[in-house]
């Protein structure tokens, strides 16, 4: 994938990073205070997902409206747990069989009707459209062909913005003790679904040359975890907290943005009051993510302080 490469080159340049391996960025670096000016006017998101996609956006309209996005439109067609064989097929069907959310002033609305997936992703000139696989999956490589094939085949088809670009979400791995039914695909071990995970994308989203880029949430979360948070940051086991979402959504942020993260302009999101701590431990994760997307990056933020 020569644009990905691309990507994730040019931004370890922009981080100052060295050209022989990413060198971790800690919370003791001085970045400056403030993020550089968004280049981003217009924002058109649509995600193709589940209940991840909508952990990963829930904050991204407040984020990008605070980093100085003028008109924002978000969209996630929403089918839980759905994963790249049932979209594939729902491309095929054309069942109006998804709930769809949408944001265009900062609050999710929920559509009246179900939609198609040809209705979602033709219902706005979209300026980027994502992909995932369903979690439970998530970590298999072999449950990603031919559904992804057909899957981008259908949207490159259907897209009515020509220069719509596609996006990877990389989610992320269950808290250790969770108890969703497909962990013991993994051993009930996160580490293991972790790896599964960019593995898979290695093997199965990569070669494709189909994205433009990788959002790497799950590495985000996993660098997080290292930090004084610890294996705290989801609300049931899977989905994501409050902060959690605040994580993935600055990694899309970050990513789509193309520059480095250096300030955290929330100081709250939903119920979490994000401390000074918070934003380094947010900051440090989203970078060290975007830089080295396949491996986890050890937090330098241990304490609350």
């Amino acid at each position: 994938m020569k644009r990905l490469i691309a990507f994730f080159l040019c931004l370890t340049l922009v981080l100052g990073l060295c050209a022989c391996g990413a060198a971790p960025i800690t919370a003791e670096t001085e970045p400056p205070s403030t993020n550089a000016p968004t280049t981003i006017k217009t924002l058109k998101v649509l995600a193709i997902g589940n209940s991840f996609s909508v952990d990963a956006m829930q904050h991204l309209y407040t984020v990008a409206k605070a980093e100085g996005v003028e008109e924002i439109v978000l969209g996630n067609l929403y089918i839980g747990g759905c994963p790249l064989d049932k979209h594939a097929a729902n491309a095929k069907s054309g069942e109006k069989v998804y709930k769809y959310y949408k944001n265009t002033t900062g609050e999710w609305q929920t559509y009246p009707s179900m939609l198609s997936l040809l209705e979602g992703v033709t219902d706005e000139d979209w300026d980027l459209i994502t992909m995932q696989q369903g979690s439970a999956k998530s970590g298999i490589a072999d449950e990603y062909q031919p559904h992804l094939d057909e899957l981008v085949a259908f949207v490159e088809e259907n897209k009515t913005n020509p220069e719509a670009k596609l996006y990877w979400h990389m989610t992320w791995a269950y808290q250790s003790d969770s108890d969703h039914s497909a962990f013991p695909n993994y051993g009930n071990n996160q580490q293991a679904m972790y790896l599964g995970i960019v593995n898979s994308v290695q093997q199965a989203v990569e070669p494709t040359g189909y994205f433009e880029t990788l959002l790497p949430v799950g590495t985000a979360i996993q660098n997080a975890r290292t930090g004084f948070v610890g294996d705290t940051l989801t609300r049931d086991g899977f989905h994501l907290s409050d902060l959690g979402r605040a994580i993935a959504s600055y990694t899309w942020y970050a990513v789509i943005d193309g520059q480095p993260l250096y300030a955290v302009n929330l100081d709250k999101v939903a119920s979490q009051k994000l401390t000074e701590a918070h934003k380094k431990l947010i900051v440090e994760a989203v970078n060290n993510a975007i830089a080295n997307p396949y491996e986890v990056t050890e937090s330098t933020v241990k304490t609350a302080q």
